[in-house]
């Protein structure tokens, strides 16, 4: 029952129910995570991205980069897809794609 996330530009995505939900931020606050108010099942998150003052700092080689991936990052709505009303997983199994980035090197102990 782990969360499932899908990443759509907000543009093509209505959320209803915002009043159903209390929001959580952690760390730097660039983004708060929604979980449902009767149930706790996370269902959404909120992209808030650091001020766009700190790229100012950054050298111009790597600024315009760091940017378009700001960009593309504020402007997506993180779902939870098993919190999405009517969605049958069963349909959808062969498109999701699992991704274990950033895992070698690590093992769990018997």
């Amino acid at each position: 029952m782990a969360y499932i996330g899908i990443y759509p530009n907000k543009e093509n995505v209505r959320i209803y129910g915002r009043d159903r939900v209390f929001e959580y931020l952690t760390g730097g606050k660039f983004t708060g995570s929604t979980f449902c108010k009767t149930c706790g099942v996370h269902v959404f998150s909120n992209i808030y991205g650091p001020p766009i003052s700190i790229f100012d700092k950054l050298p111009a080689e790597r600024k315009e980069r760091a940017l378009s991936v700001y960009y593309k990052n504020m402007a997506m709505q993180p779902l939870n897809l098993r919190a999405i009303e009517d969605v049958k997983l069963d349909t959808l199994r062969p498109l999701i794609k699992r991704e274990d980035e950033g895992t070698d090197g690590y093992g769990l102990d018997p």
